[in-house]
């Protein structure tokens, strides 16, 4: 019952560290992608607004700059993890799609900016980037789908071992249980015989003698 016991948690502790670190970092690493895309975009439309009413700016390519490069760093880290193969067709069609959205769009915003071409860039970042933005976002979406359906599936398989363990302990143990009462009666029945009268012994010897 132990091993079994034992056997059951080790294979539920590995369950619990793959839906972790296969599927809770990843989550979370996609999640931050997504956010930091999402505010690049907001920050060129809230520059678009400002410049238009004639208010500041703010230091938009810096803020734009910060978030590519922590996009790369969290893509990056995310690569090494674990993938089906499933997920690496999605990863690699994402990739070049996010890089065309940095240079077609993001990039030609900025310098729409630094123009101070505010409705140039509010057309721009309508159009081409707008689509750009979407096409990248179909992937990053179905990354995140994949991450949510593979950790249930780990959950259910952890939920099953469990579930499995436990009628395989609770049968082991009534196998025992009957084992040991089995050998109770069979010790009993020899003490039995072993402290019998001397004369129903010889009695039960005579009776067995073929005369």
């Amino acid at each position: 019952v132990s091993a079994v016991g034992l056997f059951a948690m080790s294979k539920i502790n590995q369950g619990a560290k793959t839906i972790y670190e296969d599927r809770a970092v990843p989550l979370a690493q996609l999640f931050d992608i997504n956010d930091r895309m999402k505010e690049n975009s907001l920050l060129l439309y809230g520059a678009v607004a400002n410049g238009r009413a004639g208010q500041p700016v703010g230091d938009v390519a810096g803020s734009v700059s910060g978030n590519a490069e922590a996009i790369s760093k969290a893509w990056a880290e995310y690569m090494a993890t674990y993938l089906t193969p499933e997920e690496k067709m999605i990863a690699e069609a994402f990739a070049p799609r996010r890089k065309e959205y940095v240079e077609k769009g993001l990039k030609p915003g900025l310098a729409l900016l630094a123009g101070r071409k505010f409705d140039e860039l509010n057309a721009h970042m309508t159009g081409e980037a707008a689509r750009l933005y979407a096409a990248a976002k179909v992937d990053l979406d179905k990354l995140v789908a994949l991450q949510i359906r593979e950790a249930k599936a780990e959950h259910d398989l952890a939920e099953r071992t469990y579930l499995i363990s436990n009628i395989v302990a609770i049968a082991t143990l009534g196998l025992g249980l009957l084992l040991g009462a089995l050998l109770a009666i069979a010790h009993a029945l020899v003490d039995a015989a072993d402290h019998a009268p001397p004369h129903r012994r010889l009695s039960e010897d005579l009776g067995s003698v073929d005369l």
